[in-house]
């Protein structure tokens, strides 16, 4: 029923759009601004903001569990589940259980419930074991055994582990030393929103969990653990690669999906060239929604282009477009500090651009490439209420995208810098 617990997101204060105030907290600027959102206070709920309340309210949501998502705590991990349908006996319909079990529980609780089982392989190839348990007893008997005694966690340099009713837990401040300081144990039988910590009391007991995370973290690729210097989010096999590679989009396609869409612009430089078939009316290429993204576009035979900075639009007008006009280029380049600069060039001559301007990083942009239109949440809120989707009347060739150089102050390009952070506080 959630997201691995009620989200803690929207920081102290709660955001009319989401994007904006995470971007804000990973770069440590406390200049977001409360008026700003308290601007569009009657916009939530509606299609112009991404909003998310304070993370007050998350620790209510997640009652009675202590805190929320992004921890290891109950809260971040405690969540209802609900079944109905055949396997599940009618008269214990609405009852509730209670059995320590885990998400990897669900596969083998689903086949057996069908009747079938895990396949061994595939095509030839065998398949990783199946982690969790089926919980099929506890639908029928509500004192039946947990089929699943323990659990490892780990989460933003956040350690627990779970055990019959004991669990041991770290709340672990970004890039401080890990230990065996950090650890507090709970008897969540007896006390299930981890209130009373009795580490003092069973040191045994601590160690015994503490073991048995670190067994499983060393069985499962837990490490490297993050430290909060971020090295464990952009450490990619060398595989990965091909995703920094020119890649040629037409009019037509689906979107190209987030994330791949994303490793072509990721703090880094790159240019669209777009060449057209012939001139017409619409948009050319956008890429993200409201909570950030950019589109091109021709409106009333000129050249638009709108760049969306976490809810922020910035416009600019190009000029006209004639009709003989086959190639467009969008260049962005990188600036110190995470930003870029734009230049729209048209057949060659620069018609205007952006001077500088934050980049859009971590999930932004929400949404993936669209190739002659703006599909679902649009770019620009102004351009779709006169529009829509403005499918481009014309014909477009093709939409290339060509990746260039990571930004210097980008974490790509500060690897080595991060990977002795990391060491630091190994």
């Amino acid at each position: 029923m959630s997201d691995n617990g009620a989200s803690r997101e929207g920081e102290a204060l709660g955001t009319a759009q989401y994007l904006r105030t995470v971007i804000s907290a990973q770069l440590g600027d406390a200049s977001r601004s409360l008026q700003r959102d308290l601007g569009q206070l009657d916009e939530i709920g509606g299609p112009t903001t991404l909003p998310h309340y304070p993370r007050g309210w998350g620790m209510v949501s997640g009652t009675p569990w202590r805190l929320f998502k992004q921890h290891t705590f109950a809260g971040g991990h405690t969540v209802p589940f609900i079944i109905a349908g055949p396997g599940v006996p009618a008269d214990e319909a609405g009852r509730v259980r209670f059995q320590y079990q885990h998400s990897t529980d669900l596969l083998p609780t689903l086949v057996e419930l069908a009747g079938v089982s895990v396949p061994t392989s595939r095509q030839g190839v065998p398949v990783k074991a199946v982690h969790g348990a089926s919980f099929v007893s506890a639908l029928a008997d509500a004192d039946a055994p947990s089929s699943h005694p323990e659990q490892h966690y780990s989460m933003l340099g956040h350690r627990g582990f779970y055990r019959d009713g004991w669990e041991a837990v770290t709340n672990h401040q970004a890039l401080t030393p890990f230990g065996d300081h950090e650890w507090s144990l709970f008897d969540v039988r007896t006390d299930p929103s981890q209130i009373d910590d009795v580490r003092d009391q069973h040191p045994d007991k601590v160690a015994e969990l503490v073991a048995a995370w670190e067994r499983d973290a060393q069985a499962h690729q837990v490490y490297p653990i993050d430290e909060g210097a971020g090295l464990v989010w952009i450490t990619r096999p060398p595989s990965d690669e091909v995703y920094s590679r020119p890649v040629t989009l037409q009019q037509g396609m689906p979107s190209l999906e987030r994330w791949r869409a994303a490793q072509l612009i990721a703090t880094r430089a790159f240019d669209i060239e777009i060449r057209l078939a012939s001139v017409g009316e619409g948009v050319l290429v956008a890429h993200g929604d409201q909570g950030g993204g950019y589109v091109v576009a021709i409106e009333h035979g000129r050249l638009h282009f709108g760049f969306n900075l976490y809810g922020d639009l910035t416009t600019v007008d190009g000029g006209p477009v004639a009709d003989g006009v086959r190639d467009i280029l969008v260049r962005f380049t990188t600036r110190p500090g995470l930003k870029w600069s734009i230049e729209l060039l048209v057949g060659g001559a620069s018609v205007g651009g952006v001077e500088e301007v934050g980049m859009l990083i971590g999930m932004c942009p929400l949404e993936g490439i669209d190739i002659g239109l703006d599909r679902r949440s649009p770019v620009s809120w102004q351009l779709f209420q006169r529009h829509g989707a403005f499918a481009y009347s014309g014909r477009i060739e093709y939409v290339r995208y060509v990746p260039g150089d990571l930004a210097p102050d980008g974490p790509g390009a500060m690897r080595d810098l991060l990977v002795q952070i990391g060491l630091a506080f190994e």
